[in-house]
């Protein structure tokens, strides 16, 4: 079993939206369910599937792929 099978990403969602992206949008959020980054709240952290959406962008996955996403990087780069 490889490192990356073994860590719990969907866990880690919450940690590294919070440090990629700073304070949510209190009033759109509904923790613990769900929080949501931007004045209309168009970035959804689903932190019961430890997964996000990009509304503006159309984009979404886990946790390497809000990473890369943010970073405007490939997962390979997101990862290491």
């Amino acid at each position: 079993m490889s490192a990356a099978e073994q860590v719990d990403f969907a866990s880690l969602m919450e940690p590294v939206a919070a440090r990629l992206l700073g304070e949510p949008n209190r009033r759109l959020s509904k923790p613990p369910k769900d929080i949501r980054y931007g004045n209309h709240g168009s970035l959804a952290i689903d932190l019961s599937n430890g997964c996000f959406f990009d509304h503006e962008n159309g984009c979404g996955g886990g946790v390497i792929d809000l990473v890369a996403s943010q970073l405007n990087c490939d997962r390979d780069t997101a990862i290491g």
